[in-house]
């Protein structure tokens, strides 16, 4: 059974062929009013002071259509922290950029979203991680924030806004998370689950503690699988000619401070905007040029490997585990195979899928 066309993939394909980036996400602020139990954020302002204006954010933006950028994402941290965020959103929108706004939704206002709803092609993100007012309260540790962040989603979604729910799936949570998840898509809304946690520049392994094991991962795995149609993974080989990832190929990320990295995930630094101009940083960056030149068949230690097909690797998250972002890390070897289980549950078998494709060069 074959899964369809990616359209999202092709078209991020298609830019890394033309060498241009089709995706920029903007952390806007570290500032968050939640403190959730998972977050890999660093923090405050107050340990990173330097943030970009309202100026440099524009001039930003216009490189970024000067490059040819299509989608704009406004992150942060909590975006809506910022006093500028509207002003920041519509100058994106009269340079024709689809804009994605992530919040937790808990400052989001009626006029805020009529306000987006004029503006057209806005879609948001919005964070809700359990079915309950406790669990999800209990993630973010804020009191009322299920309530707030629902409201949103309904809200917006009454507005004709599209409106994505994203979940982090967690070993005290992970049982609500697929019904969750059901319920939204069945009145339309797009939705998501995160199935790993990421450790934190500033929180070093604490976030990890709130991970799923063996049980709790292949639950929520079998949940996803029925939800897709399940869809098997690359068990007649994995095309080693792909791309190890389109960060830094088609997509890039702003930090608070004007330092540019590959993606949110992978916190090593290509440029500084302070000193440099995106095209720049875009085409000459040593690191940039690095990752362009990596395919799946670099993945030298992996590509033979019986779980290849199985496994969901990070570039970046294999850099923080290793410091090497082609080496294979504990959490992707042990989740490709939670996820070859979930598998063999869900079909009655799961075959051996190694790494296939051309030789190396």
């Amino acid at each position: 059974m074959e899964s369809s066309p990616d359209p999202l993939k092709a078209l991020y394909a298609f830019y890394a062929a033309k060498g241009l980036p089709v995706n920029m996400h903007i952390d806007l602020t570290y500032e968050c009013p939640l403190n959730c139990v998972h977050c890999f954020a660093k923090g405050s302002e107050s340990v990173h002071p330097a943030l970009m204006d309202t100026r440099m954010v524009k001039g930003l933006l216009d490189q970024a259509a000067d490059l040819g950028v299509l989608e704009v994402v406004f992150s942060g941290g909590e975006p809506l922290l910022r006093k500028d965020l509207w002003e920041l959103v519509e100058y994106a929108r009269q340079l024709r950029f689809v804009v994605r706004l992530k919040t937790s939704g808990i400052y989001l206002r009626s006029q805020d979203i009529d306000f987006m709803a004029s503006l057209g092609l806005v879609w948001v993100d919005i964070s809700l991680h359990g079915g309950r007012p406790e669990t999800h309260d209990a993630v973010t540790r804020v009191p009322g924030s299920f309530d707030k962040a629902m409201a949103a989603i309904l809200d917006l979604h009454k507005a004709g806004i599209r409106v994505q729910v994203n979940s982090s799936a967690l070993r005290f949570n992970y049982q609500e998370v697929p019904e969750l998840q059901a319920r939204f898509h069945d009145m339309g809304i797009g939705n998501g689950i995160t199935m790993w946690v990421m450790p934190s520049e500033t929180k070093g392994e604490a976030p990890q503690a709130y991970a799923m094991e063996h049980d709790a991962f292949v639950h929520v795995s079998l949940a996803m699988l029925q939800k897709n149609g399940g869809h098997p993974p690359h068990t007649d080989g994995y095309d080693l000619s792909e791309p190890l990832c389109y960060a830094g190929r088609s997509a890039m990320h702003v930090g608070p401070d004007g330092l540019v990295h590959p993606c949110v995930a992978w916190p090593v630094v290509a440029g500084d905007l302070k000193q440099q101009g995106l095209r720049e940083i875009w085409f000459d960056s040593p690191l940039f040029k690095r990752i362009r030149s990596w395919f799946m068949r670099d993945r030298v230690q992996c590509k033979t490997c019986n779980l290849f097909g199985y496994c969901n690797f990070c570039p970046g998250r294999a850099f923080q585990a290793t410091g090497d972002s082609l080496m294979p890390y504990p959490d992707a070897c042990t989740t490709a195979q939670w996820t070859r289980e979930a598998y063999e549950q869900f079909f009655g078998s799961a075959p051996d899928a190694p790494g296939k494709g051309p030789k190396d060069r």
